[in-house]
């Protein structure tokens, strides 16, 4: 090893500016709620529902949540995925990703690198 390397990190973002809108009506919130339910509980055994729980529940539950809906105006995404490097430190970045549990983060790396 030569030691000629720093540590660097990967990583993909996306920045969001757009005009915000608060929603706090509960018919609003309840869309949201079971979309993002939906959305998270599609792959459990036994997915949770919205109507599994008690209705006075969940109406103090979104009394206590403030939704967001964001127009978007500008995005702008940026990635650094060790394209800097050459193939067999991609490689074994790629690997170590793995190892570290950051199978996304892995995948775009080994893509970029393929492509």
């Amino acid at each position: 090893m030569h030691h000629r390397h720093v540590p660097t990190w990967n990583y993909q973002v996306v920045h969001v500016k757009g005009k915000i809108r608060f929603l706090e009506d509960e018919k609003s919130l309840r869309g949201i709620l079971a979309k993002l339910t939906r959305t998270h509980e599609a792959k459990q055994e036994k997915p949770w529902k919205m109507s599994d729980a008690p209705s006075d529940y969940i109406a103090a539950e979104l009394k206590e949540i403030i939704g967001i809906e964001i127009e978007i105006q500008h995005m702008i995404g940026k990635f650094k995925l060790s394209q800097n490097r050459d193939q067999s430190d991609a490689v074994n970045v790629v690997n170590n990703l793995k190892k570290q549990g950051q199978i996304q983060l892995a995948k775009a790396v080994k893509q970029y690198i393929e492509d």
